[in-house]
C-alpha cells in the first residue's frame, strides 16, 4: 500500500500501533475519508487476509486512539458494521 505523505507518523496519537503496522492503519485512515467502510473492505485495502489479527493490529488501537469509530456502537460484531473517522482524525488529516 502507498502511505500519504501527509500524516507522517500517527505514533504520537496512536502509541498502540506498531512501527510496521502505522502504514497500514494510515491506508485505513485515507480509506474512511470518503465514505463508510466495513472491515472486510478495509482488510482488502491494506491485504490483510485475518480478520483477528488486522482487529488486534489496526482497527482496535485506532479505535482505541479515538480516529475510527463504529457506526453501530451497541453490535461491534455485526454483519452491517462500517467504521468512519472521527472530529479527531479528520483535524489530523488536514
Amino acid at each position: 500500500p502507498v502511505c500519504p505523505q501527509s500524516v507522517p507518523s500517527l505514533s504520537p496519537v496512536c502509541p498502540r500501533l506498531s512501527p510496521v503496522n502505522e502504514e497500514d492503519a494510515i491506508v485505513v485512515l485515507y480509506s474512511l475519508l470518503t465514505e463508510n467502510l466495513s472491515i472486510s473492505a478495509l482488510m482488502e485495502k491494506v491485504g490483510e487476509k485475518n480478520k483477528n489479527r488486522f482487529r488486534q493490529n489496526i482497527l482496535n488501537p485506532l479505535n482505541d486512539a479515538r480516529l475510527i469509530e463504529p457506526t453501530i456502537k451497541d453490535k461491534p460484531t455485526s454483519s452491517k458494521q462500517t467504521y468512519r473517522l472521527t472530529n479527531k482524525a479528520r483535524d489530523l488529516m488536514n
